[in-house]
């Protein structure tokens, strides 16, 4: 299993640090406010993993959902799945969102280790290794320095079309505690939202990025916490995994969030 670059390219320090983790960060971890807020947007998937300690995958809080995620090394922990660099969760296939199709991804996140330049979130896609083009999206976090947020780090989201057609941005992140991500595409333009906010947005108008044809099914799949090669792995804790087929807007990412604040 190679490394390669991701989607979202970003320039990486070499090097890392681990941080200690609080499972009280997840602020959404218990919060059915939060719950009634992401379900009202009509979530395609909803994966809440607040499932029991030891449970063999986590179950889908939605009713009519299309897939059944499948743990590969990852653990529950009663309030978060939990990832140590060499594991991940396959959130199953069914989220191609090809063409100018648009769609969102939500989670609260917590990383814990640095130990390597880029660790994936999120990653749907296929890589041609003869060209080296890929197809499909990612998002990424990395041990790179924020230039703009002391103390932060940044992130990546990327959307590719092949070796010509592909754009990513950089989002600031807060590393040594939990926040809450969502990645948005809306057929234009990317949007990422850390802790509610605007933290990165862009390939809007003639740089605006569409799938130049469907993918397979058997090379689609949606990994949570790795590549679909098992590499550039995440470590700490993800809550609240929800998959929209629709942009999320503004006023619904701010919802969401301040509804994570609010308790149970």
């Amino acid at each position: 299993m190679g490394t390669r670059a991701s989607i979202a390219t970003l320039a990486v320090a070499l090097g890392g640090c681990a941080l200690a983790i609080d499972a009280s960060d997840l602020r959404a971890g218990t919060s059915l406010a939060y719950e009634n807020a992401v379900a009202a947007d009509t979530p395609i998937d909803f994966y809440t993993m607040h499932d029991p300690a030891g449970s063999p995958a986590p179950a889908n809080a939605v009713t009519a959902s299309q897939d059944t995620a499948t743990m590969q090394g990852a653990s529950l922990t009663g309030s978060a799945a939990s990832f140590d660099g060499a594991a991940a969760i396959n959130l199953g296939e069914g989220y191609d969102f090809t063409g100018t199709a648009s769609y969102s991804l939500e989670a609260w996140v917590q990383q814990v280790a640095l130990d390597g330049p880029t660790a994936v979130l999120f990653e749907d896609g296929t890589l041609d290794e003869d060209t080296g083009a890929k197809y499909g999206y990612d998002v990424t976090l990395t041990n790179t320095e924020s230039t703009t947020t002391p103390g932060d780090l940044v992130g990546g989201f990327g959307r590719s079309a092949g070796a010509s057609s592909s754009c990513g941005i950089a989002f600031d992140y807060p590393p040594t505690s939990g926040f809450y991500l969502a990645a948005v595409y809306d057929g234009t333009q990317l949007t990422v939202y850390v802790d509610g906010a605007v933290a990165g947005q862009g390939c809007g108008g003639a740089q605006s990025v569409t799938l130049a044809s469907p993918m397979q099914p058997s090379d689609s799949t949606l990994w949570l916490g790795a590549d679909p090669n098992g590499d550039e792995g995440f470590s700490g804790l993800v809550s609240e995994v929800a998959i929209y087929a629709v942009p999320l807007m503004a006023q619904q990412v701010s919802t969401h969030y301040m509804a994570g604040q609010s308790g149970p």
